[in-house]
């Protein structure tokens, strides 16, 4: 039997609710929520919103006048095609302001998507199988775009790299400027290694509007699974349809864009760097491959820094120059070697970073790459809850997002803490010293790389303002996932022409197994479930123990 699932355990849960409930009873004037749960016997396990921004085709480039990337590509392509619109893609001419969101549930044996949109919660606009494994990322890809990276712009050619493994699909994992088995890290300036592979491209008897409809240059989203499978799927039309399949070396655990470049991270420590091609679909046959060195360990992490791309890999933060798809920078997250860097949050010139087992966020420069503040969560959690055992006494953060000038942090009891993000709060968390306000700040001078640029915005935070919210997950929370709010009743500003199209609201979800109202403990599911026999409570259990989104709406921070 699971000792997680035995009576003893679920009784010692119900106890720690308990005293969570009449501390939190104490506490009142917070922000409610609102959520819904998934169907049962499923697993969340990502999710991502839909960028629905840039996209070309070489129909629009060669004689029909389309600006390359424009934001109204979708809309004209509609007006060519004589107005016709495919079900599944009526909003998708709007523009990048998008509330749907992809989620991926996983069963056992197979991964399905569902297809929301956050403003429209009691809506499903489409499930579909995605694959016969476990999908572990997921990623929103904008369409082409003028300012991506040309096909073949700064990137290095070995005519000697190895050529990849056709039989597998997969191209060969070359070792690039590592030192061999000795355990030091790739020389900085370190590049990829070109690959070639067979790709499935799908295709069938299509009209040419829809073959347009299909075209990779439009908007996608990417998901990697945990056998190594790597799928582009069309974010605006036949969302089922899988464009392009290609099967690499390990299991896929992260998925980046910037610029043109999309970048895989892989279980075994090497980086897919893949391009487009001259038509502006992406190109899986020809990419690169870069190795952060040996023994090999999981690419955990990774987040794009300005034109950067920084990757967890192990105890370091690498910084990766994805135009020339070289290392350019390593440097220590942590000084234990054995310690893994779980998650990178990026604002303008700041990136705070979680450690595995460790309640203590650190932020970054992210060009002088100083070391500047570390914020303890464990003794603002503790402090909230009113327990310092039974669980809640150890903290670990398993998921982090920065939105709407806001640091969200998920933890692995499911409690969710809300960070304001400020310059100014520097000063404020200096002078923290109450408790839940275990806070650090290193000086700017005088470091080593030296201090940081006037005029920039490093996003400093203090647990002095930090918001726990009532409404949590009875396990770890899965991820954050932040889309505009396309539903508000508020139009966006037009007083101002640099605001004029940001959205006033955001919709913050979080993704993660079972629902807990602290305020409430177990008794909202006791009294939902009628607890009058066996069977009521089976019910009652399989209802808050199964997987559940918690959304909020959030007022967007223009400064």
């Amino acid at each position: 039997m699971d000792p997680c699932s035995s009576p003893s355990r679920k009784e010692q849960k119900r106890a720690q609710y308990r005293q969570v409930k009449a501390h939190m009873q104490r506490e009142d004037g917070r922000v409610t929520a609102h959520g819904w749960s998934l169907p049962g016997k499923s697993k969340l396990w990502c999710a991502a919103g839909v960028n629905l921004s840039g996209g070309r085709t070489p129909e629009m480039v060669d004689g029909s006048g389309l600006k390359t990337g424009s934001q109204s590509s979708l809309d004209q392509l509609e007006e060519q095609e004589g107005g016709e619109q495919h079900p599944q893609q009526e909003e998708a001419g709007a523009g990048a302001v998008s509330s749907r969101v992809w989620l991926c549930i996983s069963t056992h044996s197979s991964t399905k998507v569902l297809v929301l949109d956050a403003s429209l919660p009691s809506e499903q606009l489409d499930s579909f199988y995605a694959c016969n494994t476990h999908v572990l990322c997921i990623a929103s890809v904008p369409g082409a775009l003028e300012t991506d990276y040309t096909a073949g712009e700064d990137v290095p050619q070995d005519p000697d790299a190895g050529q990849g493994d056709r039989a597998s699909l997969a191209g060969s994992v070359a070792s690039v400027g590592s030192a061999g088995s000795d355990g030091a890290p790739p020389a900085e300036g370190a590049t990829a290694v070109l690959q070639t592979a067979s790709a499935r491209l799908t295709s069938e008897d299509q009209s040419e509007g829809e073959v347009l409809r299909m075209s990779s240059a439009l908007p996608t989203m990417w998901l990697g699974a945990q056998n190594g499978c790597l799928y582009v799927h069309s974010a605006v039309a036949r969302w089922r349809k899988c464009l392009h399949a290609i099967k690499l070396k390990d299991s896929i655990l992260n998925i980046v864009h910037v610029r043109g470049r999309v970048l895989v991270a892989l279980a075994d420590g090497t980086l897919a760097i893949f391009h487009r091609g001259a038509d502006g679909q992406w190109d899986l046959t020809n990419y690169h491959l870069l190795d952060l060195g040996r023994p090999h360990h999981s690419i955990r992490c990774m987040a794009v820094v300005h034109d950067k791309v920084w990757c967890g890999y192990r105890n370091k933060i690498y910084v990766i120059q994805p135009k020339a798809m070289k290392i350019e920078k390593s440097f220590d997250a942590h000084p234990r070697r054995e310690s893994q860097v779980r998650q990178l949050a990026w604002l303008g010139d700041g990136i705070w970073v979680s450690i595995r087992l460790d309640s203590t966020l650190r932020l970054f420069h992210a060009h002088t790459l100083q070391h500047l503040q570390d914020v303890d969560i464990e003794p603002y959690v503790s402090k909230m809850l009113g327990t310092g055992k039974l669980g809640f006494s150890f903290v670990r953060i398993t998921a982090l997002m920065v939105s709407c000038n806001r640091l969200w942090v998920g933890t692995g009891n499911g409690v969710i803490i809300s960070i304001p993000l400020s310059e100014a709060n520097r000063t404020l968390a200096m002078s923290a010293q109450r408790p839940g306000g275990a806070v650090r700040v290193y000086g700017d001078e005088g470091s080593e790389g030296g201090g940081a640029p006037a005029g920039t915005c490093v996003p400093y935070c203090s647990m002095a303002h930090a918001q726990l919210c009532f409404h949590g997950h009875r396990d770890a929370v899965k991820f954050f996932v932040s889309v505009p709010d396309s539903g508000s009743d508020d139009p966006p500003s037009e007083s101002s022409d640099t605001t004029a199209s940001e959205p006033k609201t955001y919709l913050v979800m979080s993704g993660g197994e079972g629902y807990i109202d602290f305020r409430m403990g177990d008794e909202g599911s006791e009294l939902d479930g009628l607890l009058d026999s066996a069977e009521g409570r089976t019910s009652a259990a399989t209802k808050t123990e199964r997987s559940h989104l918690i959304v909020w709406q959030v007022a967007s921070c223009q400064d």
